[in-house]
């Protein structure tokens, strides 16, 4: 009769140590899952800005946005100026990946976060000129997402 009890104690004992295994390691996958995403996707983040934030084509963002520095209040929108439209199109890329949790934000905020918002300061005149011109207040929506929810909290 012991060795019955015995047995079935054991049985039972058994099932449950290898549910809460199974619950662990299951766990245990899960985040280490979500560590590997985080990983890859700064990682992602990194080419992406070392890719489109190249030394050649920020030099000329930025030689073309000192120039305009002075006159910024003036831009309405009524011009394209190329290379600003290019600017803040990469900026639009860069928060709207950020935003679909394609590119991480943190790493995006540390590294361009504070050109970002002041390149967006500067051009506001021009961002909603462009949008009464167009008629389309989406131009330029993910950038003033990233700065409006990511940088000017943090600031």
């Amino acid at each position: 009769m012991d060795y019955i009890i015995q047995s079935l104690l054991s049985s039972s004992t058994g099932l449950i140590l290898t549910a809460i295994s199974i619950l662990i390691a299951t766990f245990l996958g899960i985040r280490t899952l979500k560590e590997n995403r985080k990983f890859f996707r700064q990682s992602h983040t990194i080419d992406i800005l070392s890719s489109r934030f190249s030394e050649e084509k920020m030099t000329q963002y930025m030689n073309t946005l000192r120039t305009l520095k002075d006159n910024h209040e003036k831009l309405d929108g009524s011009v394209i100026v190329t290379e600003l439209a290019e600017a803040l199109n990469l900026y639009e890329f860069i928060a709207a990946a950020a935003r679909m949790e394609i590119l991480d934000s943190e790493l995006i905020y540390q590294v361009r976060g504070g050109r970002m918002l002041k390149d967006f300061d500067n051009y506001k005149n021009y961002i909603d000129g462009r949008r009464k011109i167009n008629n389309n207040h989406k131009i330029w929506e993910h950038l003033e997402w990233f700065i409006e929810e990511k940088v000017r909290p943090r600031r």
